[in-house]
């Protein structure tokens, strides 16, 4: 089996230079796309990443005019250094699948380097945020199970650990989504959304 080696990127929140204001000034949205490009090149200096990974909130009010334009520009420059780029909407994009058409990046069964990596286009309460997971997307997983390949979940919501925040960070149902990851045999799972951070946790078999 050969190695994997991604290069992942969440939440950039990226405002384009024709947009409004940021929703939150502090996260320097307008800062995003320039600060991905310098983590690539930064990559580029260690080794050639196998894939680029968009962990969703590529752009900060994807309802606003001109976040279009926004995403077209992000998948035009990132897609200049010729790496893949595997991508999953977030709750700021508002419209996954205008992401999915952007960065020619469906939802479901990606391949690179013998491993599988799924991606999954989740929904997000328009009221709360909260994020759920419909049953039909688990198909993907439940395929690339059968493969007998390594496989790997990307979405943007955290799936584990349990954040106890006012903010619903985790899915709604998540140790349901939990225990479908360990029964498919899923080893790693990468999720954006809390922009804190947390460290890896194995569950399961899994790693968060």
């Amino acid at each position: 089996m050969k190695s994997l080696d991604l290069l992942i990127l969440g939440d950039m929140h990226y405002v384009g230079p024709q947009m409004p204001d940021v929703s939150i000034p502090e996260r320097r949205g307008r800062f995003g796309l320039e600060l991905a490009v310098r983590a690539v090149r930064d990559a580029l200096r260690h080794g050639r990443p196998d894939a680029i990974v968009l962990l969703g909130d590529i752009v900060d009010r994807g309802s606003t005019p001109g976040a279009l334009a926004d995403l077209q520009e992000v998948h035009e420059t990132l897609r200049r250094f010729n790496i893949p780029l595997i991508t999953v909407p977030g709750n700021h994009d508002d419209h996954p699948e205008a992401v999915q058409e952007i960065f020619r990046c469906p939802e479901g069964i990606h391949e690179i380097n013998g491993y599988l990596l799924v991606t999954f286009s989740d929904d997000f309460d328009p009221d709360t945020d909260e994020p759920s997971r419909l049953e039909l997307t688990m198909r993907a997983l439940e395929a690339a199970a059968r493969s007998g390949k390594p496989v790997i979940a990307i979405q943007h919501a955290v799936v584990l650990p349990e954040i106890q925040r006012n903010y619903p960070y985790n899915f709604r149902g998540y140790q349901e989504i939990a225990d479908a990851y360990s029964r498919a045999g899923v080893c790693l799972s990468i999720s954006g959304h809390y922009h804190a951070g947390r460290a890896p946790l194995e569950s399961e078999g899994v790693t968060y």
